[in-house]
C-alpha cells in the first residue's frame, strides 16, 4: 500500500513540476518575443519542446 502512495505522490509532484516548467517556458518566449531576446526566446522554446505530460 506505501508503494501506491508513493507513485501518487511522485505522479504529482511530476505534474506540477511540468506545469511549473511550462509557465517559466511561456513568460520566457514571451519576454523573449516582446523585447527582442532571441536568447531567452530559443530557452523558452527549448524548454517548451521537453516538457512531456503524458
Amino acid at each position: 500500500m506505501k508503494e501506491k502512495a508513493a507513485f501518487h505522490v511522485n505522479g504529482y509532484l511530476g505534474l506540477l513540476g511540468a506545469i511549473i516548467i511550462g509557465l517559466i517556458s511561456l513568460w520566457l518566449m514571451f519576454v523573449g518575443f516582446t523585447r527582442n531576446f532571441p536568447v531567452l526566446l530559443t530557452i523558452g522554446i527549448i524548454l517548451s519542446r521537453n516538457v512531456n505530460l503524458s
